[in-house]
């Protein structure tokens, strides 16, 4: 049992528009059951949906524990970046964990387990785990976890790195962080992390990595919730552009890596390959007439070439001669009804 009043671990929550999630977020971090106090940080990014309000009733029950920060304006929109600047300055505990509010855990003893694995293996700068899926209405899949991953105990940080490259990447709400670690990010963040701004879980796991081993249970203890409104994953299902700026942004990251972190230049490079060609073939679905001529020079050149010939004579059609493209969507629309 660890005695203390101070804090053993901050709870880091993030929220914008997530009121219809949200209480059930915060009551599976209330339920936990620890021989350890923690704390809940919880930003609000201006919500206008009720969830202030709903934190401002939560921090009454709790005041113990709720530690809201309530914006006026919304913070992100400005490009300020809302973990390092609001919740790491003020985060009192010896470790950390990260809950965006549209997802919740599923383990009464998650801190407890998760704590206890970096306090038995001071080796380890982060604890991870398997994770759960819901939809939008909150069902669960009970037969489906991600990572797939096998291994439980202790990995090799690069080892690690080469399981998350190969099987996925552990989700957010499963990683609780050393401190200091989460401050040297702040403060120093490698030149590969800058360059990831979209996205922040990938680089983090990665920078935790190379700084010491992993503890990995194979357990799912939280519950990522897909699609649900305003989420990470919804904008990447509607925003090919989007999708394409994180794989550009990640084929740079990992060009970066490459580069200074020698012991990893093979997997390094491997994602680079992979995520240029990403780019290259979401960038010829768009039959954007500068994307198009953007693909055809350097860095892109070689990867456009790999392109199946077929989307490069689609892409070729509809950015050199627009004027065919509402006679392919008719003659797209007679073969649909003819299959009907």
């Amino acid at each position: 049992m660890i005695e203390t009043t101070k804090p053993v671990v901050s709870v880091l929550c993030v929220c914008y528009n997530h009121a219809r999630y949200l209480r059930q977020a915060l009551d599976s971090v209330l339920c936990q059951k620890t021989d350890f106090p923690f704390e809940i940080l919880i930003h609000d990014d201006a919500s206008t949906d009720g969830s202030q309000e709903i934190i401002r009733e939560y921090e009454k029950r709790y005041p113990d524990l709720i530690v809201p920060i309530l914006q006026t304006e919304n913070q992100y929109s400005k490009g300020v970046p809302i973990r390092n600047e609001f919740l790491v300055p003020r985060m009192r505990g010896e470790f950390a964990i990260i809950l965006e509010c549209d997802d919740f855990w599923c383990d009464d003893h998650k801190l407890q387990k998760q704590v206890d694995a970096l306090l038995q293996h001071p080796e380890c700068t982060v604890c991870v785990h398997t994770s759960k899926v819901c939809d939008e209405g909150g069902t669960v899949r009970e037969d489906y976890f991600f990572p797939n991953v096998m291994h439980e105990g202790v990995l090799d940080g690069d080892e690690a790195i080469r399981m998350v490259v190969q099987h996925g990447q552990f989700h957010t709400s499963s990683r609780l962080i050393r401190a200091p670690i989460l401050r040297a990010i702040k403060a120093d963040p490698p030149e590969w992390m800058c360059v990831a701004k979209s996205f922040g879980d990938l680089p983090m796991l990665l920078f935790c990595a190379t700084q010491g081993s992993v503890f990995c249970y194979t357990e799912p203890m939280t519950c990522y919730r897909l699609q649900s409104v305003g989420s990470y994953s919804e904008r990447l299902e509607q925003d090919m552009r989007f999708f394409r700026r994180e794989k550009e942004q990640l084929a740079q990251m990992w060009a970066l890596f490459e580069e200074g972190y020698p012991p990893l230049q093979d997997i390094a490079a491997q994602e680079k390959e992979h995520n240029r060609q990403r780019v290259v073939e979401l960038s010829l679905q768009m039959f954007d007439p500068q994307e198009f001529r953007r693909m055809r020079r350097a860095p892109y050149r070689e990867y456009y070439r790999r392109v199946n010939p077929g989307l490069r004579l689609k892409a070729w059609l509809n950015v050199l001669l627009p004027w065919l493209r509402p006679a392919v969507r008719t003659l797209r629309s007679a073969d649909r009804k003819g299959e009907t």
